[in-house]
Order: C-alpha cells, then structure tokens, then sequence
C-alpha cells in the first residue's frame, strides 16, 4: 500500500444493467480523480445466492492492497445472506462501509 493513498475495495454489481451499477461506476471514477485507488470486486447480480458464492466474493477482497471496503447494499442482492456476508467482510479487520439502496 502505497503511504498517503487510499485504496478501496468497491463491492457492487457490474457491467450489469442497473442503477446501483452506474451509481457504483460513477462513483468510482469521482473517487478515482482524487486520487483513489479503487478495487472493483463483482457482485453476482443474478442467479441464486448462497453461502459459499458470497464466501468467493470476501475471498476476492485484496486484503493487503485495501484500506477500506465500500459495499453497495440492496436487499435482492443478498436475499437472507446479508448478516453471514457482513461477518465474513468483518472477519478481514478492515472498515466497511455501506450504501443502501432502495431500503
């Protein structure tokens, strides 16, 4: 990690036709400008959920390259795998913070 940089790891749906796509790829690029360096981790946007599919998404975190872990909640992208997904992000002793959409 690069001292005095920020380095994000952005957790949203991708390349997908969605508002909390382009909400997330704008953001991205508004952070990038500063000077942020952000990490995209794809997040399944369809297709059935389970434990061991958000298991691979904490597994795809750059856990060493990363300051902060900013992730694009809605409640369809994690149906009842929310709280297992959020212990296994805590489990990797960074920061998380979340954006809720359509609450």
């Amino acid at each position: 990690m690069e001292t005095g940089k920020m380095n994000v790891a952005m957790i949203s749906p991708w390349a997908v036709k969605c508002g909390i796509f382009t909400y997330t790829r704008n953001l991205s690029e508004a952070l990038a400008e500063k000077g942020v360096e952000v990490y995209i981790i794809r997040l399944p946007r369809f297709g059935r959920k389970s434990d061991p599919i958000f298991n691979q998404v904490v597994n795809k975190i750059p856990v060493n390259e990363i300051d902060l872990i900013h992730v694009q909640h809605e409640y369809g992208l994690y149906d009842n795998y929310d709280v297992t997904f959020y212990n296994g992000l805590k489990r990797l002793g960074k920061p998380i913070v979340s954006t809720m959409h359509a609450v």
